[in-house]
C-alpha cells in the first residue's frame, strides 16, 4: 500500500501542488531525520496513523492532512537567518494549508507540530524546566480543545528512527500533571 496516495480529493489537489512536490523531494539524511526525504518522514509518520486505533474519520483525515503538509517546507528554510517567524517551516506549512484547508484546528497542529519539542530541547540545553513548561502552558492555551489531538500527532510525528523518546514521555508526563491540576473541584 502507497501511504502518499491520496485518500480523497483535498489530498489529491494538495499533492498536485508544485510547492508541496518539491518539499516531499527535499532533504537528505541529517540528525533526527535518517530517513532522508521528507516524503520518507511523511511516509513512517502515516504508518504510525494507520495502526491508531479507534480513530474518528474526521480525526483519521485531519491528521492525514497534518502529516503530509507538517515538514514539507524545511526546504524553504533560509539557514543563515534564525528559524523563526515567516522562516520557520511550521509557518511556511501554515500558510501553505491555508489555500486549501479551512479547519483552525489542523492550521494550528501544523503550525505547532514542533513547539512541544522545541519546549523539551531548550529545557534539556539550558536546565531551565520550568521556563520549558511555561512554554507548554503557552501552547495548550494556543492548541484549545485539541490538545489531545495534537499529542496524537506529536506521538506519531515523533516515533520514528532516529527520533529521541524522551522529549515524547516528557510531554506525556507534564499533560498527565496538567490534566489532574485541571480536573473541576466536586462541590460539596
Amino acid at each position: 500500500m502507497n501511504l502518499l496516495e491520496p485518500k480523497n480529493e483535498l489530498e489529491q489537489i494538495i499533492m498536485k501542488d508544485v510547492e508541496w512536490k518539491k518539499g516531499v523531494e527535499w532533504g537528505m539524511v541529517r540528525l533526527g531525520h535518517p530517513e532522508g526525504r521528507v516524503k520518507n518522514h511523511i511516509v513512517d509518520v502515516l504508518k504510525n496513523i494507520e495502526h491508531l486505533q479507534g480513530l474518528s474519520q474526521d480525526n483519521y483525515d485531519r491528521l492525514r492532512l497534518i502529516a503530509i503538509i507538517h515538514d514539507t517546507f524545511k526546504y524553504k528554510i533560509d539557514i543563515t537567518k534564525p528559524k523563526i517567524g515567516r522562516n520557520n517551516h511550521a509557518v511556511i506549512a501554515r500558510i501553505f494549508a491555508e489555500k486549501y484547508i479551512e479547519d483552525p484546528d489542523v492550521l494550528r497542529i501544523i503550525e505547532q507540530h514542533d513547539e512541544a519539542f522545541n519546549a523539551w530541547k531548550s529545557g534539556k540545553k539550558s536546565g531551565d524546566w520550568e521556563k520549558a513548561k511555561k512554554r507548554l502552558h503557552e501552547l495548550l492555551n494556543i492548541l484549545g480543545r485539541v490538545v489531545d489531538l495534537y499529542y496524537i500527532f506529536y506521538k506519531c510525528d515523533n516515533n520514528v528512527d532516529g527520533k529521541d523518546q524522551e522529549c515524547v514521555k516528557w510531554f506525556e508526563s507534564f499533560l498527565n500533571i496538567y490534566k489532574m491540576e485541571n480536573l473541576p473541584t466536586p462541590q460539596p
